[in-house]
């Protein structure tokens, strides 16, 4: 059998001796250094659930029209927000059909004036409608956040979602409180996003939530949210 070195195990001491003798930064300049340290590593780790994804530079809704020719390709979350069509249907206010105005999203309509002076009352049936135009080809994913109300969600009249019922008083509505996702199609021509909602089982109106979270998916060119919430956010996913 080989042998070891004479002086094999000496060193093994002199080493295991002077791991014993290192009890840390010995300064207060050391202990500062290595705190510094640490803290910059942490950062580091936790720098990424810090990141905003949503893009602030997005384009607003004006008049209920929110326009994206001028913006580039969305692949990054985006809010739809700004001056949304809100359209009333529920008698006083509306005795010869529909009453419509624009709000702000998010905010309630509590308080919304018409253009007739009237003011709108605290629940009932409404649609939110907004005009996206400009948007590239290609195929689009939308986020909602829990609407407290039973809603429907249509694109150009088409119903691609919604939970609930939506009735015309606190008999036939119903709610389901469940966040949502909405895939649709874009071929260039403008598209008319509508949410209609019925919110006669609570008096707290509108839409309030400015952000939500949209499920994480893959990041190719689309919006995803971590963590944020958003009224109504909208991806570009192919």
């Amino acid at each position: 059998m080989a042998s070891r070195p004479a002086n094999s195990a000496g060193t093994g001491v002199a080493r295991w001796k002077v791991w014993r003798r290192w009890t840390g930064p010995r300064t207060s300049g050391q202990r500062l250094a290595v705190g510094m340290l640490a803290l910059f590593a942490m950062i580091l780790l936790v720098a990424p659930l810090f990141e905003d994804p949503i893009d602030s530079r997005a384009p607003q809704a004006t008049a209920g029209v929110v326009d994206y020719s001028a913006y580039q390709r969305i692949d990054r979350p985006v809010e739809i927000t700004g001056q949304w069509k809100l359209t009333w249907f529920e008698p006083p206010l509306a005795p010869n059909g529909p009453a419509r105005t624009f709000v702000e999203v998010p905010g309630q309509w509590t308080g919304t004036k018409l253009p007739d002076g009237r003011v709108v009352p605290l629940s009932g049936h409404v649609r939110y409608d907004v005009v996206l135009r400009g948007l590239s080809p290609g195929r689009y994913e939308m986020h909602f956040p829990v609407l407290w109300a039973g809603n429907r969600i249509t694109i150009d009249g088409k119903l691609v979602g919604g939970r609930g019922q939506v009735g015309s008083s606190a008999a036939d509505t119903r709610y389901y409180l469940r966040a949502q996702d909405v895939t649709f199609d874009a071929t260039g021509a403008d598209l008319t996003l509508g949410i209609e909602l019925a919110t006669f089982l609570h008096r707290k109106t509108g839409w309030r939530t400015r952000r939500c979270s949209a499920p994480p998916a893959r990041w190719t060119a689309g919006l995803r949210s971590n963590g944020r919430a958003s009224i109504c956010t909208i991806s570009h996913c192919c």
